[in-house]
């Protein structure tokens, strides 16, 4: 899928999501290319065999895949793409009697950071068990604050690259960009709005302070919510400080912290749906 994303959508929006993706959806968006996105496609259903598809029981499999986007957005079929949609689709798995539970396919390094709460809080309300498949990818950033609000969490192996539970902003300042082309831009505040846009004005000064206390708060909520999500998993070892600085870990190395619950198969996960906790 591909889909037109300008500059400023990138610079202007919060993010969740690994700094080397950062850097090749900024450079890609700045080169004036379309960025190519990974297709989500429609919700699959799994049925089990014998009771379940005499009843017409089944599992959603909702896909979550690539970087995460919020909203407005269609692909080149009108379709809509983002967080909007992972949302509607959850929300139509809760509503549907004969949907026993979702199966969130994932492999997401994070994204916007709106976009990842607004799933977060998706799976949050929700009325039936929901559990996050790590495929062969990641899970990192926002795709982990949204798996660390899950019942259960699969990697499907020891390459699977979870973690990276932190925050960080970039400033960038174009000013000496536009005027080796000419351009001279004077920005002119209104006297009641002295407060607007502070922390980026007093960056171009130099001082980070107020940038830096606003990444503090950002990354205090992400680690406290990863936290007690997963509450009562976690085992104390150094791999744990190193998770919640925001190391990327192994599929391994998160299943020993309780950062993960398991390395298997999508069937595992449907399996922990179907009758909890059976590897």
């Amino acid at each position: 899928m591909k889909i037109s994303i300008q500059a400023h959508n990138i610079i202007g929006s919060g993010w969740l999501l690994a700094e080397s993706n950062m850097d090749a959806l900024v450079a890609q968006v700045l080169s004036n290319a379309e960025v190519q996105l990974d297709d989500a496609g429609e919700s699959e259903q799994y049925t089990q065999k014998g009771a379940e598809r005499a009843t017409g029981e089944y599992i959603a499999i909702v896909p979550l895949k690539g970087v995460l986007f919020k909203t407005s957005m269609t692909d080149e079929k009108g379709r809509p793409y983002g967080a909007d949609k992972t949302v509607m689709q959850l929300e139509c798995a809760y509503n549907d009697p004969k949907c026993k539970g979702v199966a969130i396919k994932m492999d997401c390094p994070g994204g916007m950071e709106d976009a990842a709460y607004m799933i977060h809080d998706a799976v949050y309300r929700r009325n039936k068990p929901v559990a996050a498949f790590v495929e062969f990818g990641d899970c990192q950033s926002g795709g982990m604050l949204i798996a660390s609000q899950c019942d259960y969490i699969v990697a499907s192996s020891d390459y699977s690259r979870i973690g990276s539970i932190g925050a960080y902003v970039t400033y960038s300042n174009f000013r000496k960009m536009m005027e080796a082309n000419g351009i001279e831009q004077v920005d002119i505040y209104a006297p009641q709005s002295r407060q607007k846009n502070y922390d980026i004005r007093e960056a171009e000064k130099g001082n980070y302070k107020p940038l830096t206390e606003y990444v503090t708060k950002r990354a205090a909520d992400f680690l406290t919510r990863v936290y007690i999500n997963r509450l009562g998993r976690w085992v104390e070892t150094p791999k744990l400080k190193d998770a919640f600085e925001g190391a990327t870990l192994t599929g391994l190395e998160a299943l020993e912290i309780g950062l993960i619950d398991g390395i298997g198969t999508i069937q595992d996960t449907l399996n922990f749906i179907n009758w909890g906790n059976q590897n």
